[in-house]
């Protein structure tokens, strides 16, 4: 699972079906979001990233007590701005899309052919 860093704490991110969609219903499509994450205006890309990294963030942090284990509770998407500099704005991008891309990853298994 990916992570990301935010006011000095570490969160993991998943893009999870529920993720998958809130961003359908929010966007319409998942290429709808992603033009907003590359939109000229910087309100609408840091307002994009902080929405995607906050159901990202609560998605991975059910997930992970699904399964036992202990996690913090991850900020609600109002702080994310708040916890977040300009310069970190690249490194959660970069954690948001490759997340996105890891968990939306197909695998497809073939079996080999049978004798004729």
């Amino acid at each position: 699972m990916n992570e990301i860093t935010l006011g000095g704490k570490s969160y993991p991110l998943t893009y999870s079906a529920n993720v998958a969609c809130d961003v359908d219903d929010k966007f319409g499509s998942t290429g709808a979001m992603l033009e907003k994450l590359q939109a000229d205006k910087l309100s609408d890309r840091l307002g994009t990233l902080a929405w995607l990294a906050a159901k990202m963030t609560a998605s991975a942090a059910r997930r992970l007590r699904a399964d036992g284990a202990q996690t913090i509770q991850p900020p609600p998407e109002e702080d994310i701005l708040d916890l977040l500099s300009l310069r970190d704005v690249a490194a959660l991008q970069k954690a948001v899309m490759d997340t996105l891309i890891a968990d939306t990853k197909r695998t497809v298994e073939a079996e080999p052919p049978k004798n004729v």
